[in-house]
């Protein structure tokens, strides 16, 4: 799950399908896989798939 940092807030997205380089987050919000691993706007929070 992907955490944005924007200013004072933070948006919780979680990852519901990727389609070639466009990930789509569960918030209706599309992004390239570029703009998802900037850490500077991103920060990966878990995976459902992690023990």
């Amino acid at each position: 799950m992907p955490k944005e940092r924007s200013g004072n807030h933070f948006i919780d997205a979680m990852v519901v399908a990727i389609n070639g380089g466009t990930i789509f987050l569960g918030n209706n919000l599309e992004v390239s896989l570029e703009e998802l691993t900037d850490s500077e706007r991103w920060e990966f929070q878990y995976s459902l798939l992690e023990d």
